[in-house]
């Protein structure tokens, strides 16, 4: 995995090895994976996610992933990586996060 962290924007670089270990986290799975074992490249800015790829096998297939996995797995990926003054910590970390989860 690789964040590349700009003044305004983010762009997290996820490799399939990286999403099939998220998905089949301890306690923490997610089972029914859109992702897991799918590289993406995913930039935000402060509207949100303004550019996603899903080409690691060279084929887009966006219509196949889950938009709440895409969410949590970004959320999970930046939450501690990202400081919650930059301008994309909103959009795509806190809003996700519950409030169990933001303490």
């Amino acid at each position: 995995m690789k964040i590349s962290i700009s003044r305004d924007s983010v762009t997290l670089r996820v490799s399939g090895n990286d999403t099939r270990m998220w998905a089949m986290q301890p306690d923490n799975a997610w089972p029914c994976s859109t992702l897991s074992g799918r590289g993406f490249t995913a930039e935000f800015d402060s509207n949100g996610l303004c550019d996603f790829d899903l080409s690691e096998s060279g084929v887009q297939e966006t219509d196949n992933v889950d938009g709440h996995e895409l969410s949590a797995i970004c959320c999970d990926l930046l939450k501690n990586r990202l400081s919650k003054s930059h301008p994309v910590y909103p959009v795509a970390v806190g809003q996700f996060l519950t409030n169990e989860r933001k303490t």
